[in-house]
């Protein structure tokens, strides 16, 4: 199913200018455009403490570029990709092939078209595009076109580590049942079955970090079971034990979830 969006989505931009070492979190990146951003990650920003879903920290660099279909002279280059399966950051640049120049994405009268069920979101970042994908489920390779010009984003495919959980688990009056887990190198997923109320857990979910106390908000998807949630972070699928608060404003529980 193909989505159409024109609206540019306001999303938080990070730019990392620590030197780049290897980490274990794979991104494909263009050197030569290292000296005025050196990474831009798409984030979503933890409303109750103002800190951001990933974490800044050093990232391996493959300087090996890819580009799209070529159109009129014309492509899409893929310049970066923040691997946090299933979730993925990538930053697009618009390349004359004819002549080797870029071609600056300005203003805001751009149309996207984009094969992907999950879109998180999009911006514009220092004449790129940049934007924020749940590939989830989803069937590749994904079609991403922009201005016309198209570009079959193929991620490479990591197999998680499944566990069975069954934790109920509930806040105030409001219900649910944790049943499974799916670890991956840099996520960790939660599926959820029979919410009473969807509404009330749609923001319910936040990851804490037991040694550092950082927050990590959950992205989340609506299925017609209940709720998958998706917490990325650097070395997540590392973890033997998790911490998730549940719940609204102060009204919060604790729930300890084993991943072993």
């Amino acid at each position: 199913m193909r989505i159409k969006i024109i609206k540019k989505y306001i999303v938080s931009l990070v730019v990392i200018t620590a030197v780049l070492v290897g980490c274990g979190v794979n991104v494909k990146q263009d050197s030569s455009s290292m000296s005025s951003v050196e990474m831009s990650i798409v984030e979503k920003e933890n409303e109750s403490t103002g800190e951001a879903n990933i974490d800044n920290v050093p990232v391996s660099v493959d300087n090996n570029l890819s580009q799209g279909i070529i159109k009129d002279g014309v492509c899409l280059e893929l310049i970066s990709d923040i691997d946090m399966t299933p979730m993925h950051y990538l930053t697009f640049r618009k390349k004359d092939t004819t002549n080797g120049k870029i071609i600056k994405i300005e203003g805001e009268d751009h149309q996207l078209d984009i094969s992907v069920q999950n879109l998180v979101a999009y911006n514009f970042e220092d004449g790129n595009l940049v934007m924020e994908l749940n590939t989830l489920e989803e069937n590749f390779p994904i079609s991403i076109i922009f201005d016309g010009y198209e570009y079959l984003y193929s991620p490479t495919k990591v197999s998680p580590k499944t566990i069975t959980l069954n934790y109920d688990i509930s806040y105030d009056i409001y219900t649910a049942k944790i049943d499974k887990s799916e670890i991956y190198p840099n996520s960790i997923v939660l599926y959820l079955s029979n919410p009473n109320d969807k509404n009330a857990f749609h923001e319910a979910f936040i990851l804490v970090d037991d040694d550092t106390g950082k927050e990590t908000v959950a992205n989340t998807m609506f299925t017609d079971e209940g709720m998958t949630l998706i917490f990325p972070g650097k070395d997540f699928g590392k973890k033997d034990i998790i911490t998730v608060k549940i719940g609204g404003k102060d009204n919060y529980t604790f729930q300890n979830i084993l991943l072993k």
